[in-house]
């Protein structure tokens, strides 16, 4: 898949180069509250989260809309390879349908060793998601 810088070079415009760009990256898990969390870009589709601060593991979706946030439809896949729990959060206010029930993404889905999750916003304050098995 082609990094965006790649397809910038070959003169795709920056907004469609971001979205059609895979690009995974590693991260490091920090805090423990949505407030002190890893924020999570926009245009980061594909994060693997292979270490956690000790004591600490916590990572935040981006808000919908704007230039730098997430679109309807994108999809994140956030992964879990560290030996510890990893804690996804959303914006204030948003919700996840996930596991057969709607869950607050402003308090967190706990996302365990060696699991990835997909997630999707469907509209402003709505994200849908798929855990792996």
């Amino acid at each position: 898949m082609a990094t965006k810088q790649n397809l910038m070079g070959m003169g795709v415009g920056p907004i469609l180069a971001r979205r059609q760009a895979t690009d995974p990256q590693t991260a490091a898990a920090v805090g423990s509250s949505q407030a002190s969390a890893f924020q999570i870009g926009g245009d980061q589709y594909f994060l693997s989260f292979t270490s956690i601060t000790a004591g600490q593991g916590a990572c935040s979706l981006p808000a919908v809309g704007g230039d730098n946030g997430a679109l309807l439809g994108d999809d994140y896949i956030i992964n879990n390879q560290t030996a510890a729990t990893l804690e996804v959060f959303g914006p204030t206010g948003t919700s996840i349908s996930i596991s057969g029930s709607n869950q607050s993404l402003s308090s967190g889905i706990s996302l365990s060793i060696h699991k990835s999750l997909t997630l999707y916003p469907i509209t402003s304050s709505s994200w849908m998601g798929f855990l792996s098995a």
